[in-house]
């Protein structure tokens, strides 16, 4: 399934397909998608010169593109460039705090209502005195799950999330500690983190 990506501003980005929803495809017997955040279903407007495609939270309008003449730019301060820099090290460190989670071999899913699934199946087995459970995996495989594994998923999750935010917190103290723009930008999430 397409979902149309817009920006904070509601302009339209892009294309992007949907993950299945393992659980609620299971449970409903039919392909369920989850919907990225910042995405609808609804195609949007032909392009069109001289306007922005947007997204005003119930259908798609064009916008008319400021002309030249009108747009003023200026070029921004230190800070700003520090305070941008800073807000996409956040966004990024955040992407990878709800990416899967590797367990025991497999994969889960970890984003916000993964958590929650995760935690109530947990609970339910706890409340139930032991036992296990089947689960699906992020990549659709059954497996079964144990009181144990819920809480060796939640340790690996701590772990990660840790090492995120103190990796957030010296690229962020790289980025204050900069003198000028070309060392701010120069600062990026490393790749294999």
């Amino acid at each position: 399934m397409i979902a149309y990506r817009y920006d904070d501003n509601g302009i339209f980005i892009a294309e992007m397909q949907c993950q299945i929803d393992p659980l609620e495809t299971k449970k409903a017997g039919k392909d369920i998608f989850l919907i990225p955040a910042n995405c609808t279903l609804i195609q949007p407007l032909e392009s069109k010169e001289g306007f922005n495609v947007v997204w005003d939270g119930n259908k798609w309008e064009y916008a008319e593109i400021p002309q030249k003449q009108e747009i003023i730019e200026r070029e921004l301060t230190l800070e700003e460039v520090k305070q941008q820099k800073i807000m996409e090290l956040k966004n990024t460190r955040d992407m990878k705090e709800i990416d899967v989670i590797s367990y025991n071999g497999n994969t889960f899913d970890y984003d916000d209502k993964s958590r929650d699934r995760l935690s109530i199946a947990r609970q339910s087995l706890e409340d139930a005195g032991a036992g296990e459970i089947l689960w699906t995996t992020a990549d659709n495989q059954s497996v079964t799950m144990t009181v144990e594994d819920f809480a060796g998923i939640n340790t690996q999750a701590a772990i990660r999330s840790n090492a995120l935010h103190v990796q957030y917190n010296q690229l962020r103290d790289n980025v204050l500690a900069a003198e000028t723009k070309e060392e701010v930008n120069a600062i990026i999430w490393p790749e294999n983190n």
